[in-house]
């Protein structure tokens, strides 16, 4: 039965992603918009696990038992300063390990302890990036955001486990794994950070859905 469910959503996902891939016949498209219809029809299968969702309920509800409403659920939000926390939080991580990544490329000798340098800024600034994410992830009240949360989850945390793996090995002096560990760890971030930006832009978690909307002056 499990494989038969197994095919079943398989087939399904062939489905949308042929579909998605048509598109509109005849009509030129925009460059890139095959590799969206496919990244959109990934997303909506996360959207519709419920093994995510109740991962994602289960995480939540063991945050919210902690960061109670109060000053430093306001702090972890960003309410102190008008927009969410996590989004900004991110590009240190990620800046880090990308700036690692192209140390490592193209650096050569010389660059090799820069490279290693940021890979270790970036596991401890995922540190505070990933409690302001939680403390987001236990807002979130429907189904599909919650889905794709625990994924985005899921991913960032084999991110960090990857490239704090990569930062031992180096320092023990396999380089070489070092920087394999890098190369899959950054893969599995681009992935989990596309999930993330689906979240805030088109979903519009954490959005002021009221910044274009201003009073009347006149009645």
């Amino acid at each position: 039965m499990a494989a038969m469910r197994f095919m079943g959503s398989f087939g399904m996902f062939s489905v949308a992603v042929a579909g998605a891939s048509r598109g509109q016949a005849g009509q030129e498209r925009a460059l890139g918009a095959r590799g969206a219809d496919l990244a959109e029809a990934v997303v909506g299968q996360i959207e519709q696990s419920h093994a995510l969702d109740a991962f994602a309920q289960t995480l939540g509800s063991l945050v919210s038992k902690v960061l109670q409403p109060g000053k430093v659920k306001d702090l972890l939000s960003g309410t102190w300063m008008g927009h969410p926390a996590h989004p900004m939080l991110t590009d240190i991580p990620i800046g880090a390990w990308t700036s690692a990544l192209m140390l490592d490329l193209l650096g050569g000798l010389r660059a090799r302890k820069g490279a290693d340098t940021l890979i270790g800024i970036g596991v401890l600034a995922a540190l505070p990036t990933a409690i302001t994410g939680l403390s987001e992830l236990a807002d979130l009240g429907t189904e599909p955001d919650r889905a794709v949360a625990g994924a985005h989850a899921i991913g960032m945390v084999a991110a960090v486990g990857l490239y704090a793996t990569s930062y031992v090995a180096r320092k023990s002096g396999n380089r070489t794994l070092g920087v394999g560990l890098a190369l899959a760890g950054a893969g599995v971030m681009t992935t989990a950070a596309f999930l993330g930006g689906h979240l805030s832009f088109r979903k519009g978690i954490g959005v002021n859905h009221t910044a274009f909307e201003y009073p009347l002056e006149d009645w």
